[in-house]
């Protein structure tokens, strides 16, 4: 093995590293000076002298005042300040000292502060009566009191004169943290090195430079640098832990031949044989830590006990010896050593001083390791591997003393993700390696996750703080208050949460008992007290169970005291699965714990559910059954006692052993147990462990309600099931919350604090991870099918061969997801968050918030959908409604947080319990310093909640105070669109009547999809969008499939997939702007579907007239006679679905419940009412199933007054009133939104009006009202793509969706809002933006449009959106300001102000056009408005008729008009049309080519320059060679445009533009007339045409048209 140098902190003897301030691996990097900012001008060092020399030097001037000083048998305050200052002026470089009155004596550079105490206070952490100007404290607690409280300082130090020590504001530490130097020992031992790292550290330089911000220094930037190199060690050093696992298994195997072939053969369990090698390294781990920080020997220990110790037994010798490669030898002596410490700790051994910790050296804990050998070359490598790191130039040993405990848990955490398997020889321990074996790692299937510990502190702020501070304002002794906490984690994992907690509780007791900053001692005491009093924790695995109390051992050690029994408060078992409380068992089993799982009989799961049913029905109002059953106060005093026991010693911690398994052992307990057992293996019910097997369903065949209740009453049920409920509860780790904590959850009602980081998983058995480790070859199979194949072979294997059992292990495991699924549903213990495709996160945020006690506050860490979504609105908007939500933290993408994954969802620490008047928010949180942010926090009443989301009490994703501020404002002017009320309240309230379809599904119907290259296989043309294709029955025809990527903000042609493209979803492309200027050109889809199926999901009909229709169209393609049935069971459907739906229409058309004669009035009385209804019309009237389905088609698809006499005056057959009725209601167009809405993009909410095509389930289609007409449509378009909707949108979008329960809560103005005037502003503006192409037609017609599409303009549709922004934001009461900060924070707040609303839209906008233009327009249009010219701006475009119905030559100038008259019609023509904002330019050209239309003729697309020279006649031929303008029109059109420039009526720009003068008259000018027709199909034409086109269309001749008059303002 390679020598490197080693590195130890004992080269340091006289300075103590306390609690990590600086990594001691940064310490030593500083004193071989390979830290940054070490040159000798960063220490200000005289030119001339090196940093060797001037330590050097330093050491003597520090050494000769230190002398001096000593000499004073007592100095007084004053004369030790003498000494500090000069020492530290002259050793250090304090040459800025300042003296400051009161408890700190110095001030340097205004930012480091000295406190100073004479030698006789001969411990800093005591008590000082030289500092009792206004209470005693110590001198330590008064410079961290001075830290923590000021801006001004970070770092400072604290001395008697005889020590120093440095420190640092550590306001969120819990525990002692410095660096400490013996200056007495340093200067009387002549300790250089000591001395020579302590001026690196202290000296004035190293504290940054006055003016500076305090983290401006050398000292912050070491602590940070040296805290990422821990980092990137502790990942290391969790690789060696693997190999040093695989090196000692390996050794095991290869020293036991025995053992190796017991586990080979499955006799010994492999995963339970790791374990033991896992305890053996915790058990490594443990005394490392415990020998560096001197805690192993208590203090009565002899020295020669010790001296043996520490030379012939302890771990330090070994690793000293480890690193030469000599002693990897053949022997065991090494391993029978540390054998000899191991059966020493479990009992006591006075010759090595050794006490009896007992707990994790307990003779049970490796039944196969303790007896077993082990060469010294495995030991030795193995001890290696976890002793020491090796970097680039040296080797450092782990330094155990420092590390923190937490920081233990990414190692730890990193043992539970190991597989074991055999290698192939049998003698060799390997990990699984591949993909789908490491998914079986028990960090996965049991839920283990490490949290990093600023999120680990944020949540202790927030849930623990606040009852630490009630428990210690409201007590005498505060001490004794604050041990009675409880603290929880029910997904404790290494126990992170734990130890954070009980070392902010034992600081404070600590520092309550010692009146000051406590000593290590103090603190280690009050941290075993609270351990032993306060913590509790479950995990369902095991290891990790075991990994916390191993935390907890090692960080609550005290010299001398055995290990604590931590075994009743720290439990395994699965928090989810299990009795709650006793009321749970007082209701009886649910009937839906029968329901049928994997395997089981249908007909005898019912049976036994009706049994059930009739137990539980049998037992009400008879009291008598509970009264046998023990009564709560019998298991709670049990509890008390127990918890009261003492552990001082190994045999008062024996004795609290013995007093647990006497409490479990109880006759009262076993019966609860029992009897909770039976409840749940009704529930996961495993034929396999009742036996026998039930074959009929007899009383005692399987668990039922009378069997849990007996039980609980002390009767033994019958042995199978007794049996059958244990092994049961076993194998789904089952925990019964209130016989594990009885005193807890049923006398105090639950624990004062939980906190945790609990697993977010579906309920659902991945089989790759469960055969992970037990069958790699089944995890490895190539697919689905062949994986089928050999678990199939499994269930043929031998019943004891390890192939039979690995069967039932899956059966087992595979039932236990499936019912644990059902269980959340249905037990009753999860009513807010048991639905749906349970995921484990939602089913802990319920618990956490059931375990905490009234008083209390429970903290977890889930995904931010808990407050967001709508499958866990009910919990959030139930702790909302009870004022019960204290604080949320929402964090940017989990990838950013936590190491090894790149899952972008948010998550947040949430925070309930007691009650809030206000709950405080803070979203997308990517820095910790953000909320300290004044204006990034905020908060929310429940009232101001429930007006922002009414329906659901979901919480919105604000950034900034502001834009919370804003968002309440637009809800106090707007309701949401749908607002859900019951039906005895008046229904819900939708203004809009709006209702929502998914029409195709892209999965579920594929089916009805078709490629163009199918269609041609098919024996389908193309005809225009369409395909289409000749049967016997007809033409069939295929229309589009929209997608949500192929629409935009009043776009239906935003992508296109092109001709002849895959179905691949990523073949798609935006269309282009010519494209989009084509007026012919339509998007290609992916696939087209049949127009019939269209027609049929379009139909504003109920979903069951259109299944019956459906299903009578396919039998009526089949055409074969023994479909007769199947057409009569299509019209009994029809006519049940039409009797519904008139049930319900009836009340809403005429005010009263309907009647029997209303059915015969509407549909006939000679219909098979009795056959279709199963009961008679006026019995199926009163049905509430009937009423319920009825309310629900009539809000859905609601039937009007002329619906009801269509139906009436229509056929008498159901079917064909179904098919007119489909044919009736239907819709001309369709408007819908896409479902994919982020934030984080230029617009979240992106929809359009298309036309009525195949609409793809990400593309949810929007119905209106069949009472909103076209206009208030267009105004709905409208509004809900403006940028002030949009905003308020991207406050209530958690995730990527726009699920439609969030839709129907954003805020929309109603429609009686919008008056005549309103509507014809909006109309104008959507129908030009939209109506694009011929597609669109039907849209336009209905907007009183029936001319041609509108031109695609860039920039004038920016203009119409902008006015349309500033329309509905005026609507929605936004000021100038508002609207300001909507479009850019930036502008309005500082450019600091941390919110961002269309962030990516402006970034586009710069790169684009080097402005952010619609910030620009908008503005514009706003100040527009106010000035009163919005007609001005924008006047109404003329409608154009269908150019077909136009005759020839309609448009021709007369010949009796003159040249200059010519010129004038043109100019006021295009002057009274034009759009001064993006026509001015192109004015010019359209006079000209009015007047000389031939100009226009070749720049026109074909189909419009036929059009035009059909309409204009022979002008509009164009000639040979270049168009020039006819003479007499050259010669006029100067003169003509200097008239109307210097009479008012035209206005030409600085950049020779025109536009309307300020006198301009459009009086005499007809907007039916064959001029204003001609000027607008010109108009339209020139905006889609490049500007350099124009200019060159020009003959070079008549460069008059482009001359400019200079009449430009």
């Amino acid at each position: 093995m390679a020598r490197k140098p080693v590195t130890d902190i004992s080269a340091w003897p006289s300075l103590t590293l306390e609690g990590n301030l600086i990594a001691p691996a940064m310490v030593a990097s500083i004193d071989r000076r390979q830290a940054s900012e070490q040159t000798e001008e960063e220490y200000r060092i005289r030119k001339g002298l090196t940093i060797r020399e001037e330590i050097s030097t330093a050491f003597r001037v520090g050494q000769s005042h230190f002398d001096a000083f000593a000499k004073f048998e007592k100095p007084s305050v004053e004369a030790t300040c003498r000494f500090v200052r000069d020492f530290l002026e002259e050793t250090f470089g304090f040459d800025d000292l300042v003296p400051v009155d009161g408890a700190v004596s110095f001030l340097a550079g205004g930012r480091v502060p000295i406190v100073v105490v004479p030698p006789s206070d001969e411990k800093l952490d005591r008590r000082s009566p030289t500092l009792s100007t206004d209470r005693s404290r110590s001198p330590a607690f008064v410079l961290q009191d001075y830290l923590n409280d000021s801006e001004h300082a970070l770092w400072g130090l604290v001395t008697n004169g005889a020590v120093v020590r440095l420190m640092r504001d550590n306001a969120s530490l819990t525990r002692p943290a410095y660096v400490e130097a013996d200056l007495a020992q340093i200067f009387t031992n002549e300790d250089a090195a000591s001395f020579a790292v302590l001026w690196s550290l202290i000296h004035r330089t190293r504290f940054g430079v006055t003016g500076t911000p305090v983290t401006d220094c050398a000292l912050e930037r070491w602590r940070e640098a040296g805290s990422r190199e821990g980092e990137a060690a502790r990942d290391r050093l969790a690789a060696q832990v693997e190999t040093a696992l695989k090196v000692l298994g390996s050794g095991f195997l290869e020293a036991n031949p025995d053992l190796a072939t017991r586990l080979k053969s499955g006799e010994v369990n492999l995963t339970k044989w790791f374990n033991e090698l896992l305890r053996l390294v915790y058990r490594l781990i443990f005394l490392m830590v415990a020998e560096d920080r001197n805690l192993l020997h208590p203090e009565t220990a002899k020295p020669e006990s010790r001296k043996l110790y520490v030379e012939g037994y302890s771990l330090t010798a070994l690793r000293a010896q480890c690193v030469r490669a000599a002693t990897w030898d053949k022997h065991h002596d090494r391993y029978e050593g540390i054998k000899v410490v191991f059966k020493a700790l479990a009992h006591g051994q006075e010759v090595l001083g050794l006490p009896a910790l007992g707990g994790l050296f307990g003779s049970d804990m490796l039944p196969h390791l303790e007896t077993a050998r082990l060469r010294n070359r495995a030991f030795m490598e193995a001890l290696y591997r976890l002793s020491w790191l090796a970097d680039r130039t040296s080797m450092v040993s782990v330094n155990w003393r420092a590390m923190e405990t937490e920081e233990l848990g990414s190692v730890y955490e990193s043992l539970l993700e190991l597989q074991p398997q055999l290698g192939d020889d049998g003698k060799t321990l390997l990990f699984a390696s591949e993909v789908a074996e490491q998914r079986g790692n028990q960090r996965k299937t049991t839920g283990s996750y490490y949290t990093p510990d600023s999120l680990v502190q944020l949540l202790l702020d927030s849930t623990l703080n606040p009852v630490l501070d009630e428990r210690e304002a409201q007590a005498a002794d505060p001490a004794e208050q604050l041990l009675r906490l409880t603290v929880i984690d029910p997904a404790c994992g290494s126990g992170h949460f734990l130890l954070a907690a009980a070392r902010r509780i034992a600081a404070r007791v600590a520092r309550h008992r010692a009146g000051g900053v406590p000593s290590a001692a103090d603190f280690r005491h009050a941290l075993r007290e609270v351990a032993c009093r306060c913590l509790y924790g479950v995990d369902r695995n095991p290891m990790a169970v075991e990994l916390t109390k191993v935390a907890l051992w090692i960080e609550a050690l005290e010299p001398g005291r055995p290990l604590a029994f931590f075994d009743a408060q720290i439990r395994c078992g699965d928090s989810l699965i299990g009795v709650f409380g006793r009321s749970m068992l007082r209701t009886g089993l649910p009937d839906e714990a029968y329901k049928p799982l994997t395997g089981d009989d249908r007909e005898l799961s019912r049976r036994y559910a009706r049994l059930n049913k009739e137990q539980r029905d049998r037992a009400k109002g008879h009291p008598q059954l509970f009264r046998n059953w023990s009564p709560p106060e019998i298991l709670t005093e049990r509890d008390h006692k127990l918890k009261e026991m003492a552990q001082d010693d190994l045999a008062s911690v024996e004795a609290k052993a013995i007093g647990f398994a006497e409490m479990r052992a109880s006759g009262d307990w076993q019966s609860l147990k029992t009897a909770s057992d039976l409840y749940i293996s009704a529930n996961f019910y495993m034929a396999a462990f009742f036996m026998p097997k039930a074959s009929a369903a007899g009383t005692d065949a399987m668990p039922l309600t009378e069997h849990v209740w007996q039980a609980a009453g002390g009767d033994a049920p019958a042995e199978h099931l007794r049996q059958g409920a244990r092994l049961t509860s076993e194998k789904v780790s089952a925990f019964h919350w209130f016989i594990e904590f009885p005193e807890i959850m049923e006398r105090d009602g639950g624990f004062d604090v939980v906190i945790g980081n609990p697993p977010w998983e579906r309920i659902k058995l991945q089989e790759q991870e469960f055969f992970a480790a037990s069958s790699p070859a089944i995890a490895s199979a190539p697919n689905k099918a062949e994986r089928q194949k050999l678990i199939d072979a499994l269930e043929k294997a031998d019943f004891d061969s390890a192939d039979g059992r690995l069967w039932r292990d899956f059966v087992i495991a595979k039932r236990t997801a499936e019912a644990a699924s059902e269980f959340a549903r249905s037990s009753g213990r999860y009513p807010l968050t048991g639905r749906g495709d349970v995921n484990t996160y939602a089913l802990f945020a319920e618990l956490f918030s059931n375990l905490a006690k009234p008083t209390g506050r429970a903290g977890v860490v889930v995904p931010t959908g808990i407050a967001t979504d709508s499958s866990t609105s009910e919990f959030f908007g139930h702790l909302v409604k009870g004022r019960k939500l204290q604080s949320l933290f929402s964090f940017y993408e989990i990838r950013g947080w936590f190491k090894g994954t790149d899952d972008r969802k948010s998550f947040c620490i949430i925070c309930v319990g007691g009650e809030a008047k206000a709950a405080t928010f803070c979203f997308d949180i990517k820095d910790m310093a953000e909320i300290d942010h004044h204006e990034r926090v905020f908060e929310l009443t429940e009232d101001e909640i429930a007006r922002i989301s009414p329906n659901t009490r979901t919480a919105p994703v604000f950034r900034s105070r502001a834009d919370a501020e804003l968002t309440a404002k637009i809800y106090s002017r707007a309701p949401v669109m749908i607002e859900e009320r019951a039906q005895e309240e008046g229904g819900n309230i939708n203004p809009w009547g709006i209702t929502f379809q998914r029409m195709f599904d892209m999965s579920m119907d594929s089916g009805f999809f078709r490629t163009p290259t199918q269609m041609e296989a098919e024996g389908w043309r193309c005809e225009g969008v369409d395909w289409t294709r000749k049967t016997v029955a007809g033409v069939e025809r295929r229309v589009p499939l929209y997608e949500s990527k192929m629409i935009h903000h009043f776009d239906h042609r935003w992508a296109t997939y092109g001709a002849g493209t895959s179905d691949d979803e990523e073949s798609a492309r935006d269309c282009t702007v010519a494209e989009k200027q084509n007026s012919d050109f339509e998007p290609a889809p992916r696939y087209w579907v049949p127009e019939e199926e269209v027609t049929l999901r379009a139909a504003r009909v109920p979903a069951a007239l259109k299944s019956a229709v459906r299903q009578s169209r396919e039998g009526g393609r089949r055409r074969r006679t023994a479909d007769t049935d199947l057409e009569e069971g299509s019209r009994s459907a029809a006519l049940k679905a039409l009797a519904t739906w008139i049930a319900g229409a009836i009340p809403f058309v005429e005010g009263r419940p309907a009647r029997e004669q209303d059915l015969f009035r509407v549909l006939g009385r000679g219909q098979d009412w009795r056959g279709s209804l199963k009961a008679s019309s006026e019995r199926f009237l009163l049905d509430p199933k009937t009423l319920a389905g009825g309310v629900e088609m009539q809000r859905e698809t609601p039937l009007t007054g002329s619906d009801l006499t269509l139906l009436a005056e229509g056929p008498n057959d159901a079917l064909a009133i179904a098919e007119q009725l489909i044919a009736a209601k239907q819709p001309r167009w369709l408007m819908g939104w896409r479902d994919i809405a982020l934030r984080s993009v230029e617009r979240t909410v992106i929809g359009t009006v298309f036309p009525k095509v195949g609409i793809g389930n990400n593309l949810p289609i929007w119905y209106p009202g069949h009472y909103v007409n076209a206009k208030q449509a267009a105004a709905f378009v409208g509004m809900l793509t403006s940028m002030t909707f949009d905003f308020t949108a991207r406050h209530k979008i958690g995730g990527t969706h726009l699920n439609f329960f969030i839709a129907q809560q954003l805020p929309v103005l109603p429609p009686s809002v919008f008056s005549e005037n309103d509507l014809e502003f909006v109309r104008t503006r959507v129908l030009e933006l939209t109506y694009t192409s011929h597609a669109l037609k039907l849209w336009a017609e209905d907007l009183g449009h029936s001319g041609a599409p509108f031109v695609w303009n860039e920039d004038r549709r920016g203009r119409l959106r902008a006015e349309l922004d500033v329309f509905f934001a005026r609507k929605y009461g936004l000021t100038e300001e508002d609207l300001q900060y909507v479009v850019n924070p930036a502008k309005a707040k500082g450019p600091g102000y941390p919110s961002e609303t269309f962030r990516v839209l402006k970034e586009r906008e710069i790169r684009q056009f080097d402005e952010y233009r619609t910030e620009r327009l908008v503005l514009e249009a706003w100040k527009q408005m106010d000035a009163d010219q919005p007609s001005d701006t924008l006047p109404a475009p003329v409608a154009l008729p269908p150019l077909a119905n136009l005759s020839d030559g309609v448009w021709a100038w007369p010949a009796s008009i003159q040249p200059r008259d010519r010129l004038r019609y043109a100019a006021q023509y295009v002057l009274s049309q034009m759009d001064p904002a993006s026509d001015g330019t192109r004015a010019r050209f359209a006079i000209a080519s009015l007047a000389e239309p031939a100009l226009l003729t070749p720049l026109l697309a074909t189909s419009d320059r036929s059009q035009w020279i059909r309409l204009v006649g022979p002008e509009a031929q164009p000639t040979q060679g270049a168009i020039r303008l006819r003479p007499s029109i050259n010669a006029a059109w100067r003169s003509l445009f200097e008239t109307l420039l210097t009479s008012g009526q035209l206005e030409e720009r600085a950049d020779g533009s025109w536009t309307r003068g300020q006198h301009f008259n459009p009086t005499g000018l007809q907007t039916q007339s064959a001029d204003a027709q001609r000027t607008a199909f010109a108009i339209r034409a020139i905006r889609g045409i490049d500007i350099g086109a124009m200019t060159a269309a020009v003959a070079q001749e008549d460069n008059v048209i482009w001359a400019r008059f200079g009449h430009a303002g």
